[in-house]
């Protein structure tokens, strides 16, 4: 199967969209979250999520990775948007294609 136009016109948009948000940022909107909690969203580890939040002229310190900001901006619009959406919604959404 071949895209249509409308499905690379979302793919377009999707790349735009949400604005990837740093841990920082993240954080300031869900500020009772741990940097524990916050490894988990991101499949890291608390060692490395606390190098985010080092000073930047410190050895330590490192710049999130694009597709980590990424994918706090997903969670982001998911939790932002939890209220209109269920977990059976996302896993229908998320499923694979059944072959023939």
């Amino acid at each position: 199967m071949y895209p249509t136009q409308r499905q690379w016109a979302l793919l377009e948009a999707y790349k735009h969209h949400p604005t990837p948000l740093s841990p920082l940022e993240f954080l300031q909107i869900y500020d009772e979250l741990s940097y524990g909690e916050l490894a988990v969203i991101l499949g890291l580890s608390v060692s490395s999520v606390e190098h985010f939040f080092c000073d930047r002229t410190a050895t330590g310190y490192r710049e999130c990775a694009e597709k980590h900001c990424r994918k706090l901006a997903e969670i982001h619009a998911l939790w932002k948007n939890a209220h209109r959406l269920t977990p059976k919604q996302i896993r229908q959404w998320c499923q694979e294609p059944r072959k023939s």
